[in-house]
């Protein structure tokens, strides 16, 4: 008998304490609908239905973002309860959430702007890498170019150089058309003397020697 009463104390308490949360809950989502409901009421009546259920499903959106799901779930149960016992009052059916509704609209275009943001950002880097392969390019061959332009200088200094050299004969190569030059003078004039004196030899009288007229005798 004892145990029995104390199991039903244990049940009564359990179900006491079960109230009570269900009671702070309940308390919570009406504080939070009576502020939702103490702002400015401005839906026509032919309205108050849809406006109602859009802002139900802002309230049901908000606390599943923020992750309550437990006060979400009091909620629904609690505003089925009320739908079914016709207790939602005209103050809910007259809530404008299109401030809010503003709001989520204003919160999406954030983190629209935010990602965009954040690809520009990867854009801007990925083109700063690139410029600086570009600049590392540039630099790369222009030190080419200018060293291409060095080696060009000194070739046509070089061929500047040796069309000068062309242009005055080798001091030996000069001595020696000198030495040719007079060497073909001598021969020249020993050539000369040769013929001058087979010409004295032809024109001088041969007299016969004592032993060829000896020899006709």
């Amino acid at each position: 008998m004892g145990d029995e009463n104390t199991s039903e104390a244990e049940l009564e308490s359990i179900e006491t304490e079960e109230g009570v949360c269900g009671e702070a809950e309940r308390s919570s989502v009406q504080s939070v609908l009576g502020e939702v409901n103490a702002q400015s009421p401005s839906a026509s009546s032919s309205d108050a239905a849809s406006d109602t259920e859009t802002m139900v499903n802002f309230v049901r959106s908000f606390l599943s973002q923020m992750g309550m799901t437990d006060t979400l779930d009091c909620l629904q149960a609690e505003w089925h309860d009320m739908a079914q016992h016709g207790q939602i009052t005209s103050d809910a059916k007259q809530f404008d959430v299109t401030p809010y509704l503003h709001d989520h609209y204003l919160e999406n275009e954030l983190k629209s702007a935010l990602n965009e943001r954040e690809q520009y950002k990867q854009a801007i880097t990925a083109a700063e890498e690139a410029l600086v392969k570009i600049r590392k390019s540039r630099d790369f061959h222009w030190l080419r170019h200018n060293r291409l332009l060095q080696e060009k200088n000194k070739l046509l200094e070089d061929i500047r150089k040796l069309t000068a050299q062309c242009k005055e004969p080798h001091p030996k190569l000069k001595q020696m058309k000198e030495n040719y030059q007079k060497l073909l003078r001598q021969i020249h004039a020993m050539d000369i003397a040769s013929v001058q004196a087979k010409e004295m030899d032809v024109k001088s009288p041969q007299y016969p020697t004592s032993d060829e007229s000896d020899e006709s005798d």
